[in-house]
């Protein structure tokens, strides 16, 4: 069994972050070696993984977003074949830390009596990434960032941000990480 999160290497103009501090849950996966130091344009680094879209993310605005992180949480492991994997999203104002503890509030996961060990989502059997959404402020790429253009927050600059380009930012991590098709 394979766990890509740890064997994937970064591609050109990529980041992979990881607090160790999300290391503490048994059903997180971990990722080994990866440079936790901050992008500069990020407002504060949030314990999980960060991922940054190699090209620019076209929006359906027409704005094509550079420097796009995505913030995301995996739980279990993705098979050799990579078919076990399972895409959690959570609604507009939730977060990627669906079954464990908030590492910075303390919250309980949003989804913690469903996803586990033993759970009806077993993270023994399946490999669960649940991403934050872009524009959701909850360390993927959203208005409390940094510009890089400007150096500032984007603020009530930050583009007009639509469903599918949430999805197009999920897709371009999934992709990344090899998965051809979500379970």
């Amino acid at each position: 069994m394979e766990d890509t999160t740890r064997n994937a290497a970064p591609h050109d103009g990529e980041q992979d972050t990881q607090n160790p501090a999300a290391d503490e849950t048994p059903s997180s996966t971990t990722v080994e070696g990866v440079d936790d130091t901050p992008l500069p344009h990020r407002v504060a680094a949030l314990p999980g993984h960060v991922w940054r879209i190699p090209q620019k993310l076209p929006l359906d605005s027409g704005v094509d977003l550079d420097d796009v992180e995505v913030s995301n949480q995996p739980y279990g492991t993705l098979n050799e074949s990579k078919t076990n994997a399972i895409l959690v999203c959570h609604a507009l104002t939730g977060d990627q830390f669906l079954a464990q503890p908030h590492p910075i509030t303390g919250k309980e996961g949003w989804w913690s009596s469903l996803v586990g060990l033993g759970q009806i989502i077993d993270t023994q059997r399946y490999f669960i990434i649940c991403a934050n959404v872009l524009g959701g402020c909850r360390g993927s790429t959203g208005p409390m960032q940094i510009n890089p253009e400007t150096g500032k927050p984007f603020g009530v600059s930050f583009p007009v941000i639509t469903v599918a380009d949430m999805v197009r930012a999920q897709v371009c991590l999934i992709d990344h990480l090899g998965i051809e098709k979500l379970f």
